[in-house]
């Protein structure tokens, strides 16, 4: 799920001194996160990591607790479906890539920005550019 949140640069292991490219101001953030809720329609079930796909909404302000996050991410979005990545494409990303995103698929260039969004929603991205609590930071 945190594979495909963002798409900015970050150091592939803890023995890297280089800090990433990153712009840090709030338009850049926002474009390069991305929110990944389980169901869209059905609240209930994004209860289950409470609310961590409304990630947009988390970058937004970060003060919000859990249980508005999808309120939050309707202020900002609207009601535009287009503006999440579907579990549909979530879940095949994870099997498409599961192993690849681990091994060796860090030579490639991906997309970026509103680019990354539409081909992640397409299920044509590996979600390993990105950082996850399961790489080093």
């Amino acid at each position: 799920m945190d594979s495909i949140q963002h798409d900015y640069p970050y150091n592939l292991t803890l023995f890297s001194n280089e800090k990433p490219a990153r712009q840090g101001n709030y338009e850049w953030e926002q474009e390069h996160t991305y929110s990944n809720p389980h169901s869209y329609n059905i609240e209930v079930i994004n209860w289950l990591t409470l609310n961590f796909g409304y990630h947009n909404a988390h970058h937004d302000d970060m003060t919000v607790p859990w249980y508005r996050l999808p309120q939050r991410h309707r202020e900002l979005f609207g009601d535009n479906p287009e503006t999440i990545v579907p579990l549909l494409a979530q879940i095949k990303i994870f099997h498409k890539n599961r192993v690849s995103r681990i091994y060796g698929n860090h030579d490639e260039d991906s997309p970026e920005g509103r680019d990354y969004l539409v081909a992640a929603r397409k299920a044509e991205v590996s979600g390993g550019n990105a950082a996850s609590f399961l790489t080093s930071f």
